[in-house]
């Protein structure tokens, strides 16, 4: 099969909006591929509403389940997930050519509308762990990002294979260091992966350097709610002299602040090893050829283009290597390596998965 000119039917368990998952650029690339998207993403109300289009010309269906199905005999949830399909196909005018999940917690019986429909199970969260088992048997192609996802498909899908995060590259042109060194977090700061304790530390320790928190701390399409202990942690980050919460900025303000970072950073505790092992922004930051910093990320244990620290100690000596100087350039590396994994190109790779399709 080739992903030009097809109905595809997109299930993702975020909605459309102004911030971006992976998910959200398969479908735009996808589009720009000529092909017809349909993002069926989480509805209010029970049953399928058409749900308008996009600014980027994707079709937006709501979709809410009925309730129980996963107690229900496969047979049974399989008739009723065909009937809810049905009701999509209705709002799209179109049967489907292809059916590529991201959520395993909705119409997790893939081959509900009969084995001849394609589809792919796609997993790029360690927790989007609901119904795996019977969405990875009934699809016919699985993909993981890291390859702890990849195991686990693989015990029920034996077409199982890892594939790394698109990549929308944001080059960024070379320039001396600023004064004061200016160091950035890109994306969603309450991740309860974040290890806030280190980043505390962390301002604390170099008063001098400018760290900026690029992404939204408020409810938005991927941030749903705020606890009393996320409204301390941005209250605490907010009183740093030496910190810049910036928010959600629009695409172009993005560019504009990521040409002036000198480096960026990426602080997961290590207790969510395996489930921080792909972070979706660490393309993006590679793609800049700006210094990246970070604990350790599985999926990127392998190549030479983090500068990874095992302890806090030594992620404070890349902070002051940075500062004299002394660090590696790998820009050259990161850039050939996120050219290698667009969009564009990732989607070529599924290609090759399903040329027998």
């Amino acid at each position: 099969m080739i992903l030009q000119g097809k109905h595809i039917f997109l299930l993702s368990t975020e909605f459309w909006g102004a911030h971006y998952l992976s998910k959200h650029h398969y479908a735009m690339t996808l589009k720009e591929l000529g092909n017809e998207v349909y993002f069926i993403q989480p509805g209010k109300e029970k049953g399928a509403k058409d749900a308008g289009e996009s600014p980027e010309g994707i079709k937006l269906i709501d979709f809410k389940p009925s309730s129980g199905q996963r107690y229900l005999p496969k047979a049974i949830a399989r008739k009723i997930q065909a009937q809810e399909w049905k009701k999509i196909i209705d709002i799209a005018q179109h049967e489907p050519d292809l059916i590529w999940s991201f959520d395993n917690s909705r119409l997790f019986h893939l081959d509900a509308l009969g084995n001849e429909v394609k589809s792919i199970h796609h997993v790029v969260d360690l927790n989007q762990d609901f119904e795996l088992a019977a969405a990875a048997s009934s699809a016919k192609l699985c993909l993981g990002s890291t390859r702890f996802i990849v195991d686990r498909l693989r015990a029920h899908q034996e077409e199982s294979y890892f594939l790394h995060h698109g990549c929308v590259a944001r080059p960024c042109s070379k320039k001396p260091l600023s004064s004061p060194i200016k160091m950035a977090y890109l994306g969603n700061i309450l991740l309860r992966f974040v290890d806030r304790d280190f980043l505390i530390q962390m301002i604390s320790s170099f008063p001098d350097i400018e760290f900026h928190f690029i992404g939204g701390y408020t409810q938005n399409n991927l941030i749903h709610s705020i606890s009393a202990e996320d409204k301390a942690f941005i209250k605490n980050l907010s009183a740093a002299k030496n910190v810049v919460l910036h928010g959600s900025v629009e695409q172009n303000k993005l560019y504009m602040l990521m040409e002036e970072m000198d480096a960026f950073f990426i602080a997961y505790a290590k207790v969510h090893y395996e489930q921080a092992a792909n972070p979706h922004k660490v393309m993006e930051l590679l793609s800049t050829g700006k210094a990246v910093l970070s604990f350790p990320i599985d999926a990127f244990l392998d190549e030479e283009l983090l500068h990874f620290a095992d302890t806090r100690s030594d992620f404070f000596q890349l902070i002051e290597a940075l500062r004299q100087g002394h660090l590696p350039d790998r820009s050259a590396q990161q850039l050939a390596f996120t050219e290698a994994h667009s969009y564009k190109a990732q989607i070529a790779k599924i290609e090759a998965w399903i040329k027998h399709w």
